[in-house]
């Protein structure tokens, strides 16, 4: 199934396209019930391809992404707030969204409490996050050690959590303690990504880098558009998603937990 990158692929560089479609890919095949509530919308971009049915409620702490999320006619209410502290009340949502967005918060335990709090009984929160597994997983920083540049290496691996904003970056089994310590009874955790996914994740990171710095500046992505582009990436997307399909490591992980 290509349906996911391909629409991706239409409104982001091919390393942000394969990243997101993966995991759309995977939690298409939960169940998500509403009310829900999207932490970390930021300016739709996900969710302007996920969601098929309106999203009650769209979160973010960046007013200009809600500005422009508006105009994608996904959220039925944006929220312009800090996860950290939900403005929203006790046992409201039956599901939680959240993509890619925790590992960019000073305090994602804290997020987690909050969740559990606007949660119905029996509610699911799902979100994606890497892993500290993902720092062994790099091949940057694989080459750098290999040729026995191990601070280098470090460098590497320090270099991409900084450009990428991470702040909180753990392993699977910290996120677990936390949401056990929030009250979640029931956690599934699934893998998302191969070796070979974040080799070509990373090979192609320079190509976005002009998307990346346009969309900074006007709050759009800038994408070239072509049937040749389209064709040589969905193939390549392809050939990497059935080659390494029961490969997956958790360097980059969908949890599911239940209320």
């Amino acid at each position: 199934m290509t349906g996911y990158f391909g629409e991706y692929l239409k409104v982001a560089p091919f390393s942000h396209a394969l990243w997101r479609a993966t995991e759309a890919e995977i939690i298409s095949d939960l169940e998500i019930t509403k009310p829900v509530l999207d932490i970390g919308c930021g300016f739709g971009e996900f969710g302007g391809i996920f969601y098929k049915t309106c999203v009650e409620i769209g979160l973010d702490k960046s007013q200009k992404d809600l500005d422009i999320a508006k105009n994608k006619g996904v959220y039925e209410k944006l929220v312009f707030a800090d996860a950290v502290e939900l403005p929203l009340e006790n046992n409201t949502f039956s599901t939680c969204v959240s993509i890619s967005t925790l590992e960019h918060i000073n305090g994602a335990d804290k997020v987690i409490k909050e969740v559990h709090r606007v949660l119905k009984n029996d509610g699911v929160f799902i979100f994606t996050v890497p892993t500290k597994e993902i720092n062994n997983r790099l091949w940057g920083q694989k080459i750098l050690r290999k040729a026995g540049l191990k601070r280098l290496a470090n460098k590497y691996i320090k270099t991409y959590h900084k450009v990428f904003k991470h702040e909180t970056i753990v392993t699977k089994e910290q996120w677990e303690k936390w949401l056990q310590e929030a009250g979640f009874k029931k956690i599934q955790v699934i893998n998302t990504l191969s070796d070979k996914h974040l080799l070509a994740f990373e090979t192609f990171l320079i190509t976005g880098g002009a998307s990346q710095i346009l969309r900074k500046i006007t709050g759009k992505r800038m994408v070239w558009n072509n049937p040749v582009r389209t064709k040589l990436m969905t193939k390549l997307y392809r050939l990497i998603k059935d080659k390494n399909e029961n490969m997956l490591n958790a360097s980059n992980v969908v949890f599911i937990a239940t209320k």
